[in-house]
């Protein structure tokens, strides 16, 4: 069996493909590399200079009328996978009346980047490497039939699981080497040029060694393809063609299709037209709510002999005697009003929110089951995951948000009593903030953004399918290459 990977080794040579693969990954790996280092400077510089920018226009202006901002850092492992990284949200804006907004800031430095797709190691060893394991092994049974030494070769005392096996790791050793040769190149580059940050990614060196894992499972698979294909054709030019046609399939035909198919199968509106829904409701309900504070306003004043057209003022600004008493009587009923109308729009913006989120998983989870036809979709999916930059990403920036309104309102919101006073009948309106004692906003210090990337077992969760089917794939194409070869004609 030695002998038989010592004989692919020498053939590759012969053939230049390993040196046109070791030439091609040394300038795809490290340029991949360095790119993406570069990348993560500059968005890691634009987050920390965010965020300064937000402390500094902030502080001493801690009021009710704060809109703080939160920012998302950026995914060390942009070299890993990009993903969703270009067009996720990367601010959070918090306000007391107008709940949660996720905005994108700064503009793409190379607009052909995005139209082209990012180099990274998803794409490299997704499309280019796989492809490689596929130029490695489409004649290896095929072209040996053609050539006549397949016959030579199986009349010497030697199985027929030897030679597979053989002709199998001849092909992967000889697709690992310029594998790693690019992979050792490009570490070299980041430590000399002090970019060796990059290798710290959010979930540290057990996801690290799950990525290399995968992308040795994944080589695995695409080679024993070649020689399942190749056990399976009697000309190494149909092995090819073959071999071309299931990578177009697996490479741009299915991830690119599963999503068109999904929204076609399932539709969703967009989060535009979802937002604009929430900012109606929101609207209507606030409208609603000051109507109702108004109406209250005159019936308090009625209910105590008051013209709230001629003694709404007074009771405004009423500190003593029976005014005093008809203005804290409002302030009991307008706060039993506040808190029905706070539920009642809390939970109509949770239902549409809750709703919309429901719907869009349902639309993912078509699409992501179309895509697992392809392991190239099932490797890409793991990548991206870990790297924090997957379909999680979205659902955690949306809980990151979350909890930051409610950091926001413990330290600065709840800290202004806002005392609201209108008249429907005067058609006048006014409002007194009261601070809480011992709250200095001069002092208060500016709230941000502690961001906390999805956690492990959510991530797992993800991603635990797609592991198992990437081994189910290198273990069903082995088993097909083993029973074709079993059955193969090699005279």
């Amino acid at each position: 069996m030695f002998r038989i990977i010592s004989k692919e080794l020498l053939e590759a040579l012969v053939s230049y493909r390993l040196a046109a693969a070791v030439v091609l990954c040394l300038l795809m790996i490290p340029l991949s590399l360095y790119i993406h280092a570069q990348d993560y400077r500059q968005r890691w510089s634009f987050y920390e200079a965010s965020r300064a920018n937000y402390q500094e226009r902030a502080r001493g202006h801690v009021g009710p009328e704060l809109q703080a901002e939160g920012y998302r850092p950026p995914s060390p492992w942009l070299w890993v996978a990009s993903g969703l990284e270009p067009v996720l949200p990367t601010k959070v804006v918090v306000s007391r009346e107008g709940g949660v907004q996720v905005r994108h800031e700064g503009e793409v430095s190379n607009p052909l980047a995005l139209v082209f797709g990012p180099a990274d190691l998803a794409f490299i060893v997704g499309a280019v490497l796989s492809l490689l394991a596929m130029v490695f092994t489409f004649d290896s049974i095929a072209g040996e039939k053609e050539r006549g030494t397949l016959g030579l070769l199986m009349a010497q005392p030697v199985a027929r699981w030897q030679v597979l096996l053989g002709k199998v790791l001849g092909a992967y050793v000889l697709l690992l080497v310029p594998t790693v040769l690019g992979g050792i190149v490009g570490l070299i580059a980041l430590i000399l040029t002090g970019s060796a940050a990059v290798l710290q990614g959010p979930y540290g060196a057990a996801a690290l060694g799950l990525v290399f894992g995968m992308t040795l499972l994944f080589l695995l698979a695409m080679v024993a393809l070649g020689v399942f294909v190749s056990a399976r054709t009697v000309r190494s030019t149909t092995a090819l063609v073959t071999l071309l046609l299931l990578w177009t399939l697996m490479v741009l035909v299915v991830p690119k299709v599963s999503p068109m198919v999904a929204a076609v199968v399932y539709p969703v509106e967009s989060p535009q037209v979802h937002d604009l829904r929430k900012q109606l409701v929101r609207q209507n309900i606030t409208q609603e709510w000051e109507r109702a504070r108004r109406e209250l306003f005159d019936r308090t004043l009625l209910g105590f002999g008051l013209d709230p057209k001629e003694r709404g003022w007074d009771v405004m600004y009423a500190k003593e005697g029976g005014l005093l008493q008809v203005r804290q009587a409002y302030e009991d009923a307008r706060q039993n009003l506040d808190r029905v109308f706070e539920g009642r729009l809390q939970a109509e913006l949770d239902r549409l929110e809750q709703d919309y989120v429901n719907r869009r998983n349902v639309q993912v989870r078509i699409a992501r089951r179309l895509a697992r036809l392809s392991p190239v979709s099932c490797y890409a999916l793991v990548l991206t995951e870990v790297a924090g930059t997957g379909v999680t990403a979205v659902d955690t920036l949306r809980a990151n948000a979350r909890r930051f309104l409610t950091e926001v309102w413990d330290q600065v919101y709840s800290k202004w009593i806002l005392h609201w006073y209108g008249s429907a009948a005067g058609g006048y309106m006014s409002i007194r903030t009261e601070i809480v004692k011992g709250f200095d906003p001069k002092q208060a210090p500016v709230p941000h953004l502690r961001y906390q990337w999805a956690a492990w077992p959510e991530v797992w969760q993800a991603i635990w399918v797609d592991v198992l089917l990437l081994g189910f794939y290198a273990v069903a194409f082995l088993a097909g290459a083993y029973v074709s070869f079993l059955r193969y004609d090699v005279r």
